[in-house]
């Protein structure tokens, strides 16, 4: 059974025991504009370590908390930020291809991304713009 087949009230976007369902109190989670079957998605990506060594790094674009962040392979966090403080996001020409820059209000230095093709590189602009949209129009209606 997917999420999509359970009513609002009964999908929750992680994995909870019967017995804390009950006893948790939150607001059923809202999809927002039903874009995804799950409430985040992921990219495989690299980072430069500091002895410019490519690492495997994980995007993530969690539109629960509305944050991208970015994990290490032990899934401890590299980078992360709130989607409304996103500023901008580039690709970036430059000797390494497939290279990406976000900028965000949150980070003094950009966080630097480099992808394994230029596929999955129009994949991730196009998802973050789908994103930072989305979560700047769930906070616009949840106003009103």
């Amino acid at each position: 059974m997917s999420t999509t087949d359970l009513p609002m009230s009964e999908w929750f976007p992680f994995p909870i025991k019967a017995k804390q369902k009950k006893s948790m109190k939150f607001k059923s989670y809202e999809k927002s504009e039903a874009l995804l079957d799950s409430h985040f998605v992921k990219f495989d990506i690299f980072q430069k370590n500091i002895l410019k060594r490519r690492v495997n790094r994980t995007l993530q674009l969690d539109y629960y908390r509305k944050e991208l962040i970015v994990f290490n392979d032990s899934d401890s966090v590299s980078a992360h930020c709130k989607a409304i403080s996103i500023e901008e996001y580039k690709k970036v020409e430059s000797e390494e291809p497939h290279e990406i820059w976000i900028f965000s209000k949150d980070l003094k230095d950009p966080i630097q991304l480099w992808a394994k093709n230029k596929e999955d590189v129009r994949q991730i602009l196009g998802e973050i713009k789908k994103f930072i949209v989305a979560c700047k129009n769930k906070k616009k209606t949840s106003k009103k």
